[in-house]
């Protein structure tokens, strides 16, 4: 990969980790005036608060979840392992980096994993008992 390859890399990461960071602190003022401002709500209100919030938090756990991958790319870009496959070694390929930054593993160790986690899948289901 070139170094400007990996610029650009770096640039997408660190941008979407600001993004996230940005939004986290947004979302933290807004929730702070929102409990400020809290008077007045009947039932429904609340209902309908509660489920915003349960959206909220599922969206901020992804977002924690790829703000701890980004950290790790960075990483392992710091430690001139950002473009080689955590499984095989292989080099991941720039075009697979482009399109999702914090990848670790290489198509090929990818697909596998896949097809392992969709073996277990079906495992389960086989030996699972019926529900009907």
């Amino acid at each position: 990969m070139t170094k400007k390859q990996l610029a650009e890399l770096r640039k997408i990461l660190e941008d979407e980790r600001d993004r996230l960071l940005q939004r986290s602190r947004d979302a933290f003022t807004t929730g702070v005036d929102r409990f400020v401002e809290g008077g007045g709500r009947d039932e429904l209100d609340e209902a309908s608060e509660d489920g915003l919030k349960d959206q909220e938090i599922r969206l901020q756990n992804r977002e924690r979840t790829l703000l701890k991958k980004i950290t790790v790319a960075l990483q392992r870009m710091q430690a001139n392992e950002y473009e080689l496959c955590e499984s095989c070694g292989d080099e991941i390929g720039y075009a697979r980096l482009k399109a999702r930054p914090v990848a670790t593993l290489c198509i090929k160790c990818k697909e596998e994993q896949e097809q392992d986690e969709r073996q277990t899948v079906e495992d389960v289901e086989v030996f699972a008992p019926s529900k009907f």
